[in-house]
Parts: C-alpha cells; sequence; structure tokens
C-alpha cells in the first residue's frame, strides 16, 4: 500500500510539472472589449457572451465603408498553440459567409501592432499583406454558386496563407458554412505544421519550413455579419 501510494504521489508531481496543453487566454465575451482593439467594420460589440462583428454594407467600397473588419487581441502568443472559437454567421449579402483568423502576425519594423492600428483604420486586406503573419480563411466558395446542383450546398473554401507577400500555402474546398449554423473553428500552429479543422475534423493542413513563432492574433471578415464566443487559446 506504501509502495502503491508513493507512486500516485510521484505521478500527481508529474502531471503538475507538466506545461503542456495550458489555457493561456479566454474570452467569454461577458465583460466588454477589454482585451481586443478593432481595425475597420460598421460595429463591434459584446451582448450575451458574445462578440458581434458587423462588416456587410450592401454596396462594397474597399474597406471605407466598413465592409471589412479586424479585431485583435491585446495579448501575443507564442510557441505551439491551439486557438478554439465558436461561430455563426448572421448575415451576408454576397453570401460571403467569410471567417478568418490572423495568426502571429507582427510588424517588420518591430513597431507593435498596437501603436500602428491608426494606420490600418479601415481594414482594408492589402494592409495585412505587408506585416508577418498566417491568414486562415474559412468562407463559402460563393463565386461558384451559379454551378451548384439544385439541393446540393455550396462547398467552403479553405485557405492558409502567409505573410508578407500573400503567399498560398495550400487550399482546399470542402464541408460547409452556412448562415443560421453554429461551427467550432480550431486553428493549430505546431512546429512547422498548420491546420484548421471546424468541428472536430481537420480539413486544412500546410507546412512551413521557417515558421513564425510568436505575434498578435484576431478575427477577421469581409461582407458578413457574424458573431465569435468562448475563444481560447492553448499552449500546446
Amino acid at each position: 500500500m506504501k509502495l502503491l501510494a508513493y507512486l500516485i504521489f510521484i505521478l500527481s508531481l508529474s502531471c503538475l510539472a507538466d506545461p503542456g496543453n495550458q489555457t493561456v487566454f479566454s474570452d467569454n465575451f461577458t465583460k466588454g472589449l477589454n482585451n481586443w482593439w478593432i481595425e475597420g467594420g460598421q460595429s463591434v460589440k459584446t451582448e450575451n457572451g458574445r462578440l458581434y462583428v458587423k462588416a456587410d454594407p450592401k454596396i462594397f467600397d474597399k474597406g471605407k465603408n466598413g465592409g471589412v473588419c479586424t479585431v485583435w487581441c491585446k495579448q501575443k502568443i507564442s510557441g505551439n498553440v491551439q486557438i478554439d472559437f465558436d461561430v455563426y454567421v448572421i448575415a451576408s449579402e454576397t453570401d460571403a459567409n467569410n471567417i478568418n483568423l490572423f495568426l502571429f502576425y507582427s510588424d517588420p519594423s518591430g513597431k507593435p501592432l498596437e501603436v500602428t492600428a491608426g494606420e490600418r483604420k479601415t481594414g482594408d486586406y492589402p494592409l495585412y499583406h505587408k506585416l508577418n503573419g498566417y491568414i486562415f480563411t474559412y468562407l463559402n466558395d460563393f463565386k461558384n454558386l451559379a454551378g451548384t446542383k439544385p439541393g446540393q450546398p455550396v462547398k467552403a473554401r479553405f485557405r492558409i496563407r502567409r505573410c508578407p507577400g500573400f503567399k498560398l500555402l495550400k487550399q482546399t474546398f470542402a464541408y460547409h458554412v452556412q448562415k443560421g449554423k453554429k461551427y467550432h473553428i480550431t486553428v493549430v500552429r505546431k512546429g512547422t505544421e498548420l491546420s484548421i479543422a471546424v468541428d472536430g475534423k481537420i480539413y486544412l493542413q500546410a507546412s512551413d519550413p521557417k515558421p513564425f513563432k510568436s505575434g498578435y492574433w484576431g478575427f477577421r471578415t469581409y461582407r458578413t455579419y457574424l458573431w465569435f464566443s468562448n475563444a481560447s487559446v492553448k499552449q500546446l
């Protein structure tokens, strides 16, 4: 019995010493926007445990009228990470149903992104292409709506890009992203590997031989009105 108790004690110590899979950030959006700053968009607010982001004008004007929006988390992250969140598309004038995530973003000049936020106040997409970071995109393949067979759901388009240069690392067409349906998104960066999963299934994986290892992260959308909830970051 003493030996068993000793083994249990040693095991408990090893578990406590293991730093893996620790949650390093979480936000259930019940305390406003203290953890975030906003670039672009028509409106951003928190309500009932959700982050509402509206960037869906009837006519798009290159971000000048709020048709794009980035909501940055103020907490920088690094190393091997897993980001989880729920998302729900309320409306989209063009059926874009656009859900993006920026990961490990930084300014090559070394200036903190929060300091240079005024330079990106419109949220215009090309403004982010000259920075360091990854773009995970999950949206309707709305350009091919006309080719969809009656009764057949439009496939989603998944993409992983690397900036500067807006380099496409990998893309695929699979699953769906529909209005009025909640999805659970998981984005992982581990070593040189990057992946995005929806509702527990990985749909796209890519490799970067010289990966970024730290930076800011944030939500991004285009011509879509949606909400996010239950955001968390785990250290792997």
